[in-house]
């Protein structure tokens, strides 16, 4: 969820830092950053020729990450509202799975060094 102008930038940083095992392009990195700088924004609406003035780019990346199951789409056609809804949540989901599997080969990591340590300061002391 996001809630505050600092969680705008946390999603973008993520995929950044995990973008060779999502396999994001840039081209795709650049449309979310996009997507979230006009999010930030507090628009009413996001409409396709806020994002980016070549449509054809723009419907290429929206469909590939549609397509690796990083976006959602919804389109508000309605009195007061129209535009596009942008949801992230599935991205963002394998991103906090790729979090937790850093931290833990991380702490496998440190514990196989402590380990050694202290193994060779026993051995080296008999």
């Amino acid at each position: 969820e996001l809630n505050s102008p600092e969680d705008f930038l946390t999603v973008p940083f993520e995929i950044l830092e995990y973008r060779r095992e999502l396999n994001i392009t840039a081209s795709e990195f650049t449309f979310i950053c996009e997507i979230f700088h006009l999010t930030s924004k507090d628009l009413n609406e996001i409409k396709d020729k806020d994002i980016t003035e070549n449509r054809i780019s723009f419907f290429r990346q929206r469909k590939s990450l549609k397509s690796k199951g990083y976006l959602k789409t919804k389109i508000l056609n309605g009195n007061k509202k129209c535009g596009t809804i942008y949801d992230f949540t599935e991205l963002k989901k394998i991103i906090d799975k790729l979090k937790k599997s850093k931290l833990k080969k991380s702490k496998k990591y440190v514990d196989k060094l402590i380990t050694r340590w202290y193994d060779y300061k026993v051995l080296s002391k008999r």
